[in-house]
């Protein structure tokens, strides 16, 4: 058999010629109960050979996708649903770092390579505006004319898995949110006299922001059924991240921890949503301040940069490399079942309704630094510098 060959990270490279996806595709074509019982499956039906490259589909992929029948042949699956990390390696699909945390990948190599069926959930991050697909894939060891090949399904369950998330993420961070005001009602009953009247100043800054969280899930519901309304007004953004800071200073995961507000920080008056911007940062925060240890310093800044406006939370610690690779899956979590949904929210809010973009680094020289980037008029600009 021809084929193509590159370097690969995981499964491998190598690739059938087009003349062999071409003998393969007629293979199948000239079965026609295999190609009505494809068509009778109501969910996608792909067939993969040895190299995991399609050479014969259901029309329910076609119709769901609007793909040209004649340009699926030959691509891997991560190609065809125009997966970020397919695009990553010359190899494609497969081949990156990525890929090792793939279920759709996962489960076709184990199809592949040791004859046994493989089920698992899979989340397909997109290019750049076309969102992402959460999907149930089932891949079967197939034998067809003494040669191997894969049977994979892929059932679609987006629409349960965005409303599960979601519920998940509003628990979560309400959850921070009544901590932070049952801390500030102790401080109240044990703190220093002197500063009572700033417990009283915090707790209800806390009473108000916990109401915003539940006013953001209303948000949330409403996305859902694509009537969401934001409520863009000025921000500012030294303000918030001070508010944020006093407000998270008392956070029962600051204990024994310092949180500082970056020298350097300016004020820029920007539009956007407080609401869900508040959110993302005060999910920064939190993991920032989880992932130091005693004694350790955590900081938040923000800095007009190239037209964008910048916030950046840092904490001295290095994710392992695995965490860094799944960091903004909704299915990963570092904690329990019911928590660790704080980056992926920070993904959603940011990039699907504020417009702009969220990254991360985490290396010895860095520690952990997570930036959001915010689109700035350019008529908004610096009130003072700090």
């Amino acid at each position: 058999m021809e084929t193509i060959r590159h370097a690969t990270k995981f499964l491998p490279a190598r690739r059938s010629s087009d003349a062999e996806i071409l003998r393969q595709r007629r293979l199948f074509e000239q079965i026609p109960l295999f190609n009505e019982l494809s068509n009778a499956v109501t969910d996608i039906f792909i067939v993969l050979n040895v190299n995991r490259q399609i050479v014969a589909a259901n029309d329910n992929l076609i119709q769901r996708f609007g793909f040209d029948r004649e340009e699926i042949f030959g691509l891997r699956p991560g190609e065809l649903f125009d997966c970020v990390y397919a695009f990553k390696e010359a190899g494609g699909c497969g081949t990156s770092e990525f890929c090792k945390m793939c279920g759709a990948a996962d489960a076709i190599a184990r199809s592949l390579t040791q004859k046994r069926t493989g089920l698992n959930e899979c989340q397909i991050r997109r290019k750049p505006n076309l969102g992402s697909l959460d999907l149930l894939v089932k891949a079967t060891p197939y034998r067809c004319q003494g040669e191997d090949f894969s049977i994979f399904v892929v059932k679609d369950i987006g629409h349960e898995k965005r409303r599960m998330a979601l519920e998940r993420v509003f628990f979560h961070d309400i959850l921070n949110m009544a901590g932070n005001v049952m801390n500030l009602a102790d401080l109240l009953k044990v703190g220093l006299p002197e500063k009572r009247e700033r417990y009283q100043e915090l707790l209800h800054m806390g009473a108000r922001m916990l109401i915003d969280e539940i006013v953001a899930q209303k948000q949330l519901a409403a996305a859902e059924r694509d009537d969401l309304a934001l409520e863009i007004r000025p921000v500012d953004s030294l303000a918030l991240i001070e508010e944020l800071a006093d407000l998270y200073r008392h956070h029962k995961t600051a204990t024994g921890k310092s949180l500082v507000v970056e020298e350097g920080s300016r004020s820029v008056v920007f539009d956007t949503d407080k609401v869900l911007l508040a959110r993302v940062l005060g999910n920064m925060i939190k993991n920032a301040l989880e992932a130091s240890a005693s004694g350790e310093t955590a900081s938040v800044g923000c800095q007009k940069r190239g037209g964008a406006m910048e916030f950046r939370v840092r904490n001295p610690a290095v994710m392992p490399r695995h965490v860094r690779l799944q960091i903004f899956q909704r299915s990963f979590s570092t904690k329990s079942e019911d928590r660790g949904l704080g980056t992926y929210s920070m993904k959603l809010f940011v990039e699907k309704y504020l417009g702009g973009s969220v990254d991360f680094v985490s290396d010895r020289e860095n520690g952990t630094v997570f930036r959001a980037r915010l689109p700035v008029h350019p008529e908004q600009g610096d009130i003072e510098n700090r």
